[in-house]
């Protein structure tokens, strides 16, 4: 343990299991500037079903000051290219990535005191470098203080929406009356042909497993048509949603560490949304569709359900994560995400150079929509010659 000084009076403390510091982690998340990704089951049920079986070392930072939690930052200690390499617990495969902060004691820290935090971090747990991608500039209108300084654009933006507890005021401001009567006209043409049309939230395990394997079947058939990977092809990750939904499918949405949404038409499930709320937040973490309902539109059915239900649930926020789709893209504000690196030593600062080297590459290929369109294009090419 690294303790305070009068020159550094903030203690780090470093833990290698969640249940050692969970009992400040559950008090900071509980109003602290956190997404939702940076809850304590969360992040705890990712590493034990996926992330573990990397090998990687895990690094719990915890701050104090003063005996009062300061900020969280669950770290995993890698080995990449000869360097020890850390990440945050879950690195590209959640929407956000911030550590928990005390917002009033935070705000009191002065950038130089900030950045020398971040080199003792590095010191203690053997780091060459830290590197937080996905990272917001600001949240809940928030600056974030632990961005580091010459901070670049992520490859790929995220993409949140306001909400309002007037759903149908919400919908016009956001969408044309035209794209909405046109939602309605094939909500109608899919009651037509395949039964009412119903939004829900799974509240018992056995339509929570029954959801999830929907997800994966339809997941896995997109991949198969269109060579769009499955975050289900990931080992453990079925495991991990499915122990954080029967663990949150009795609880409010507000508390669940993870809640199942569904389209059915008639008895079959022809969408799905799953996600996590904290502070008043949503985010969702994976969706699907059928793609025999294709021409249904299902997944901006749900879409356009899943909102209405957050408003009505007195919801602040909602936000559909990485990726620049048309469907985020119709309801939702782009939100610029930052690739975040703090080189502790001199082997860090030239991964550093190269890492950024190849997100400059990555970002540029993916702004350019004509080279973008044509690798989608191959991808489902190959995707149907290898069926």
């Amino acid at each position: 343990m690294d303790s305070p000084t009068s020159q550094e009076p903030i203690e780090i403390r470093v833990d290698g299991d969640f249940e050692a510091c969970s009992a400040w982690w559950h008090d900071l998340q509980n109003g602290a500037v956190a997404s939702p990704y940076q809850r304590h089951c969360w992040t705890r049920a990712w590493w034990a079903h996926c992330e573990a079986r990397n090998r990687g070392n895990l690094r719990i930072v915890s701050l104090f000051r003063e005996g009062e939690p300061l900020a969280v930052m669950p770290l995993v200690l890698e080995r990449s290219l000869g360097l020890n390499v850390a990440y945050p617990v879950g690195a590209r495969h959640f929407n956000w990535q911030i550590p928990l902060w005390n917002s009033v004691i935070v705000a009191r820290l002065a950038a130089p005191e900030r950045d020398h935090l971040m080199q003792r971090i590095g010191a203690v747990i053997s780091a060459d470098t830290i590197v937080y991608p996905n990272m917001p500039e600001t949240w809940n209108g928030r600056d974030n203080p632990f961005l580091a300084p010459g901070a670049t654009p992520s490859p790929s933006a995220s993409y949140r929406l306001d909400l309002q507890s007037d759903f149908e005021a919400l919908a016009l401001a956001r969408r044309s009356r035209k794209a909405l009567k046109l939602l309605r006209r094939k909500r109608t043409h899919l009651e037509n042909a395949a039964g009412p049309v119903q939004f829900r939230r799974a509240r018992d395990i056995a339509t929570c497993r029954r959801v999830l394997l929907a997800a994966i079947a339809q997941r896995d058939a997109r991949k198969q048509a269109c060579g769009i990977p499955s975050f289900f092809d990931r080992p453990g990750a079925a495991a991990f949603m499915q122990e954080l939904l029967e663990a949150g499918c009795e609880k409010t949405i507000r508390d669940a560490p993870m809640s199942a949404f569904h389209l059915l038409a008639g008895d079959d499930i022809i969408a799905t949304y799953f996600g996590v709320c904290l502070n008043g937040d949503f985010s969702c973490f994976t969706n699907s569709f059928d793609m025999a309902y294709e021409k249904f539109s299902p997944g901006d059915l749900a879409l356009h359900d899943l909102i209405a239900h957050a408003c009505a649930e007195g919801l602040t926020g909602l936000d559909l994560g990485v990726g620049d789709e048309r469907y985020k893209q119709a309801w939702c504000d782009k939100i610029t995400l930052c690739e975040s690196s703090t080189a502790i030593t001199a082997r860090g600062r030239i991964y550093d150079r190269a890492l950024r080297f190849s997100r400059d590459g990555k970002r540029a290929f993916k702004q350019n929509r004509r080279l973008w369109d044509g690798w989608r294009a191959v991808r489902r090419v190959a995707a149907r010659a290898f069926a």
